[in-house]
């Protein structure tokens, strides 16, 4: 596989480091689990300032910034931004609205396109409805 990985910012989430070892035994993607030790120290203080810098002006401060990408959803986000990474997949442990926050404080969004939106894939066990159970909301 030549293609950037996907990455899974939720690495405390049991069900996000089974979806990793799945989809890297399937083959489905490459995948990182963003765990503390996966960060890049140096990339990451570039992010932090270039955050700061695109938020400032919406009241940003240097001490916020730096709490913020404690959580490494942030620094995926920017992954994501500099095209280091392919997407990333998140929602297990965080919301829908730190996702959207997420991403729209970090990537460029083309202002022709006036909605951003999501989905969220559920699994449900012996049930005949969806495609055999697989429902996408």
């Amino acid at each position: 596989m030549n293609q950037s990985p996907l990455a899974l910012p939720e690495y405390q989430d049991k069900r996000t480091v089974e979806a990793h070892r799945i989809i890297e035994k399937e083959g489905i993607a490459r995948s990182i689990l963003v765990t503390p030790d996966k960060i890049d120290r140096e990339l990451q203080e570039k992010f932090i300032s270039e955050y700061y810098e695109l938020r400032k002006a919406k009241g940003m401060d240097p001490e916020t910034a730096r709490r913020i990408f404690s959580d490494p959803l942030y620094y995926s986000a920017m992954l994501l931004r500099y095209g280091k990474i392919d997407g990333l997949v998140a929602g297990a442990s965080h919301t829908s609205a730190d996702m959207a926050r997420a991403c729209l404080q970090c990537l460029s969004i083309d202002r022709k396109f006036g909605i951003a939106c999501s989905c969220f894939i559920m699994v449900v066990p012996n049930c005949p409805y969806g495609n055999n159970g697989t429902f996408i909301y």
